[in-house]
C-alpha cells in the first residue's frame, strides 16, 4: 500500500510557498480551468477576497504532493461548512488541483476531511461531471448527497451554416426580425471582440458596474465584496487569456460576455449582462448569435483554437435555444453524522420559511384589520352608550 501523509494549512502566507508544485500539478491536467489556477486561489486568499477561514489540504503519496484541496471554513447559521475557495465568486467550475489521481487518494483526503468537520458539513460543488475527482467521489460511495446542475456548451465546429441549421426555426425567426429592429433602429450599432488583449483596469470596472446594475434592476441583491471585485478586476486585467464580446448602440454599451480561455479549447463564459433599456431589440441573444458565429469565423480562418463556446452553469432557456448542448457540474456533501446532514439539508426550508413568517409580519395585514374602526363607535372610536366595550 502506498504511504500517505496530509497537511492541513491555515496560513496564508504558506500557500504562496506552494506556487512550484501547485503550477506543476494544474499545468498537468489540462481540465482544470482559470478557477484552479495559483493566481486565482493565491489572489483570493492575499486580498482576503473569499468568505471564511482558509483551510488548504495537501495530499503526499509516497512523499510526493499529488493533490491540493483549496478549502475555506464558512458558518451557514448554526452548521459550519467546508467549501472550495472559489464556492461564492463567479467561479463556475471547481475542483481539487491534481494530475494521476487515483481512487484511493481520494478515499484518504475524504476521511480527513470529514473527521476535520465532524461537527459541520463538507460541500464540494461545482464539479465537471467528466473530472476524474468528480466521477471518483460519485463511484466511491462516500458522499451523503450527490446534486447534478445544468451547463450549458456550444460546439464550434462546422461553419456558421451548420450552426444555424442547429437552432430551431423560430430562434432563426427571432433572430432574424431582431437583426432587422436593430438595423432599421440603431444602424450605427457595432459588435466588437477582443481576444489575446488586455484590458485595462477602467474598461473592466465599467463592465463590472454595467453588471452589478443588470442585477439592481432585475431586483437581484449584489453579494460580492469590494475586496473581491478589486481583486477581480486585476485578475482580469493581467491576464492574455480573456474574451470579451460587446454590443455597442449610439447610447452606449447594450450588451457585453465576457470569459477566459481554457486550456481545454473552451471559452468559460464569466459575466454576462445586457442594458434593461434595450430589453425589447433582445440586445443579449443577438450578442450571443453573433458571437458564436464571430467564433466560427475566426476559427476557420486559422485563428485561436476554440472549440466550445461553454455558457457555464445556468438552465435559462435562451442557451438551449440558441445551441447549447447540457452537461453538468456535481455538488457531493459529506457529513460524518446523519443528523447534521439532515438538518443541514432542512435549513433551505427553514430558511425561506422564516423569511415569508418576516414579510407576512412586516406587511401588518393582521394589524390592519384589528385598527380597522368599529362602523358602531363615533369618530372618537368610542362605543356608543348601552354598548360594553
Amino acid at each position: 500500500m502506498s504511504g500517505y501523509a496530509i497537511r492541513r494549512l491555515e496560513d496564508p502566507a504558506e500557500i504562496l510557498q506552494l506556487k512550484d508544485d501547485w503550477d506543476r500539478l494544474y499545468l498537468a491536467n489540462p481540465r482544470l480551468t482559470h478557477f484552479q489556477s495559483f493566481a486565482w486561489n493565491s489572489g483570493l486568499v492575499a486580498r482576503r477576497a473569499f468568505h471564511g477561514a482558509l483551510r488548504v489540504y495537501l495530499l503526499y503519496r509516497d512523499g510526493r504532493l499529488v493533490l491540493i484541496a483549496p478549502l475555506a471554513q464558512v458558518r451557514r447559521g448554526a452548521v459550519a461548512e467546508l467549501v472550495f475557495i472559489g464556492h461564492d465568486t463567479h467561479a463556475d467550475y471547481l475542483d481539487f488541483i491534481y494530475d494521476d489521481l487515483q481512487a484511493q487518494d481520494l478515499d484518504h483526503l475524504v476521511l480527513r476531511i470529514r473527521s476535520d468537520a465532524a461537527a459541520g458539513v463538507v460541500t464540494l460543488a461545482f464539479m465537471h461531471q467528466g473530472g476524474r475527482a468528480a466521477v471518483l467521489l460519485g463511484e466511491s460511495g462516500l458522499a451523503r448527497g450527490r446534486v447534478a446542475s445544468p451547463c450549458f456548451s456550444i460546439d464550434l465546429a462546422g461553419g456558421v451554416d451548420d450552426y444555424k441549421a442547429r437552432l430551431g426555426k423560430s430562434t432563426r425567426k427571432e433572430i432574424n426580425a431582431g437583426t432587422n429592429r436593430l438595423a432599421r433602429e440603431h444602424p450605427e450599432h457595432r459588435y466588437e471582440f477582443t481576444l489575446g488583449r488586455q484590458l485595462e483596469r477602467d474598461r473592466i470596472r465599467g463592465l463590472l458596474r454595467a453588471y452589478r446594475e443588470r442585477l439592481a434592476d432585475k431586483h437581484l441583491r449584489f453579494r460580492f465584496s469590494e475586496a473581491y471585485l478589486e481583486f477581480l478586476t486585476d485578475y482580469i486585467a493581467e491576464s492574455r487569456d480573456v474574451f470579451l464580446a460587446e454590443l455597442y448602440l449610439q447610447e452606449g454599451l447594450a450588451a457585453f460576455n465576457l470569459g477566459f480561455v481554457g486550456r481545454d479549447r473552451e471559452i468559460h463564459v464569466l459575466l454576462v449582462s445586457s442594458d434593461t433599456r434595450f430589453k425589447r431589440l433582445n440586445a443579449g441573444n443577438l450578442l450571443l448569435y453573433n458571437t458564436v458565429c464571430h467564433l466560427i469565423g475566426t476559427a476557420r480562418a486559422s485563428g485561436p483554437d476554440v472549440a466550445y463556446y461553454d455558457l457555464t452553469r445556468g438552465a435559462e432557456l435562451y442557451k438551449l435555444k440558441y445551441g447549447g448542448a447540457p452537461h453538468d457540474v456535481l455538488s457531493f456533501t459529506l457529513a460524518q453524522s446523519p443528523l447534521v446532514y439532515a438538518v443541514f439539508n432542512l435549513r433551505p426550508a427553514l430558511v425561506g420559511f422564516a423569511r415569508r413568517v418576516l414579510r407576512f409580519a412586516a406587511s401588518r395585514p393582521w394589524r390592519a384589520r384589528r385598527a380597522a374602526p368599529d362602523p358602531a363607535e363615533d369618530e372618537s372610536g368610542r362605543p356608543p352608550e348601552g354598548r360594553r366595550p
